[in-house]
């Protein structure tokens, strides 16, 4: 009976460690990500227009999906680079 004591009592103070670290590093996380959210904000992205990529690729295209990429992400993503591949 001793032995399977001893097995319970390590078994609940490996997961209650493991509960406790991984607890830490989400609430480390999130602290991280909001003081660099508010202190860093990202800058405005421009986009680079080359020759090649406006004649290859149509205003109506790059308007959409420019919204398609807004509209899936919130609002929160911006394309910054757009390129028509190749085959």
């Amino acid at each position: 009976m001793n032995d399977i004591s001893k097995a319970f009592e390590l078994l609940a103070v490996g997961m209650i460690t493991v509960f406790t670290i991984l607890t830490l590093v989400f609430l480390l996380g999130r602290f991280i990500i909001l003081i660099v959210n508010r202190y860093l904000p990202e800058a405005p992205v421009v986009l680079k227009k080359s020759a090649d990529s406006v004649s290859s690729i149509s205003k109506k295209h790059i308007a959409a999906i420019t919204a398609v990429v807004s509209k899936v992400t919130m609002g929160k993503g911006h394309p910054s680079h757009i390129e028509k591949i190749k085959k």
